[in-house]
């Protein structure tokens, strides 16, 4: 479309216009009757090349009734004063559905079919060299054969050729009338216009807006002319009203240049104070959120040294007892009082005691194991090996300090996929989520139910998390993420938990998160980061 109106003058665009409309008018009806003409004349060959089969058959079925073979070859015989007729072949059928070969006739080095496919060509079907039909032969309802014909398709090429000749002549001479119409349209349609260019590239050369169009064509290029020359009035009108503003424009261009030098200054002023501000509050917020980090992990020492303490208390008192059976034990064997019902006791009791004590330093070792790999995740960015079930269950175990507090339930659903990730942002999102469905989520005295799910998807982890608590309004879900947002202000709430989590996702794991919340419906996030690979 571009090139079209690149092509020059009015004159030259409406005569390829016209052309192209013509040839692309004329060249679609020609193709259609073409294609309309080529589908009646195969409907025709079919119909006739039927009417032989149907008229044929009926000949040859006393010749398969009786086994008359040669009169059947020399009915087929006939079939060379039609030079269309590449071959025909008479085929007997036998009581157990068997064909054969019966009489056939062949012009020049024409392959014969295989019986296989001779049903299937009951309707007339064209190939690229003929037209095939095959004729089920027929006495007294039973089939007891079939006539196959191969009708070559040069009759068919001619008229293709012939009906493309004239389609071409009648596009020729539709063509040169219309461009005859053409050239004679622009001369009565471009000659009034032709007039008024006149006009307007006088204006233009001499500015001189006194001139005034022709308007003596009584059409609509009249209308055009006066219309034109009322707007030359207004132009010249305009011009000296322009001239006089120009004047004014240009002494208080004079003063306007002076204020705005004025306001430049004061803005990049402005805008330098600003920038300090912005570096400040920048530096403020990293500031925050490294205590945030630092006060999460002093939880996850008071955790620990809550955990441990249990079963290392245990293991504490568990030898205490042993240790004084050993007393008893050692006083009665050298005072020779030792029966052997105290060693049978000792040997119960001091069993009862090691297998508290192994039990004991066990979870410990246990928790230690956790809480350390734990508490290197969250001091590390260091990309590792994960596997997702267990490093969940470390998480939980490091959080069990907070969650025995509380009545609420954890529903965990996570695969048992190992994938390379930066496991310490995977602690600080899950602890966060917990800690502000805990804290922000349910009410005093409320049992809630928190639900995790993670599962690998296309080289993506997927973690599904909600709880059913209170749930937030819009204008709070619009703000979830946003640093120093908290539903909790003066309470404790620092706003800084989520905007982590964002952060953590979005920078140290490379994916997305979203929330989704409403009053009273809990609040749910699904979050999802590409594997590692190493």
């Amino acid at each position: 479309m571009n090139a079209f109106f690149s092509i020059g003058t009015f004159n030259r665009k409406l005569l390829i216009m016209v052309m192209a409309t013509s040839l692309l008018s004329l060249t679609l009806v020609a193709t259609a009757l073409t294609i309309i003409n080529i589908k009646n004349y195969k409907t025709n060959m079919q119909t006739s090349l039927q009417e032989k089969a149907r008229l044929l058959s009926y000949n040859l079925v006393p010749m398969l009734v009786f086994d008359d073979n040669s009169s059947a070859s020399e009915a087929m015989s006939a079939f060379s004063t039609n030079p269309n007729i590449l071959s025909a072949q008479v085929f007997q059928t036998d009581s157990q559905g068997s064909i054969s070969l019966f009489a056939e006739y062949q012009r020049r080095d024409y392959p014969s079919p295989s019986t296989k496919d001779i049903s299937s060509y009951l309707n007339p079907q064209f190939s690229e060299r003929a037209l095939i039909l095959s004729q089920i032969i027929s006495f007294e309802g039973e089939k007891i054969g079939y006539l196959h014909i191969h009708r070559e398709l040069s009759e068919l090429d001619e008229f293709l050729q012939q009906s493309i000749a004239i389609s071409t002549i009648v596009l020729i001479f539709s063509l040169i009338i219309a461009m005859m119409m053409s050239v004679r349209f622009q001369f009565i349609l471009l000659k009034p216009l032709q007039y008024l260019i006149d006009v307007t590239q006088k204006v233009r050369d001499e500015k001189n807006y006194d001139v005034r169009a022709r308007t003596d064509s009584n059409d609509e290029f009249a209308v055009l002319a006066e219309s034109f020359n009322h707007m030359l009035q207004e132009i010249a009108e305009h011009h000296h009203k322009q001239l006089a503003v120009e004047s004014e424009v240009r002494q208080l261009n004079l003063v306007l240049e002076d204020k705005v030098h004025a306001r430049t200054l004061e803005l990049e002023k402005s805008n330098g104070e600003l920038v300090k501000a912005l570096d400040s509050l920048q530096d403020s917020q990293k500031q925050l959120v490294e205590k945030e980090t630092m006060a999460s992990l002093g939880q996850l020492v008071a955790g620990i040294a809550h955990e441990v303490n249990t079963p290392v208390g245990i293991g504490v008192t568990a030898i205490s007892h042993l240790a004084e059976l050993h007393k008893k034990l050692e006083k009665a064997y050298l005072e020779k009082t030792l029966s052997a019902k105290d060693m049978k006791q000792y040997l119960q009791t001091s069993s009862e005691a090691i297998d508290v004590m192994d039990k004991s330093l066990h979870k410990a070792a246990e928790l230690v194991s956790s809480f350390k790999q734990v508490a290197v995740d969250q001091s590390s960015d260091n990309i590792r090996p994960v596997k997702l079930d267990d490093y969940l269950q470390e998480i939980l175990t490091t959080l069990k300090p907070k969650l025995k507090r509380v009545s609420h339930q954890l529903k965990i659903d996570c695969c048992p996929d190992t994938v390379n990730c930066n496991a310490g942002a995977i602690y600080q999102i899950i602890t966060n989520l917990i800690m502000n469905s805990i804290l922000h989520g349910f009410d005093t005295n409320v049992s809630g139910i928190i639900s995790i799910k993670i599962y690998l998807m296309q080289d993506h982890v997927h973690i599904d998390y909600s709880d059913n608590g209170k749930g937030l309004s819009p204008d709070n879900l619009a703000s979830l993420f946003e640093p120093f947002f908290t539903t909790k202000r003066g309470e404790g709430g620092t706003g800084l938990g989520t905007h982590i989590i964002y952060n953590l996702v979005t920078q140290a794991l490379n994916g997305d998160i979203a929330a989704k919340s409403k009053i009273g419906q809990g609040l749910s996030y699904q979050i999802h980061f590409p594997v590692v690979n190493q």
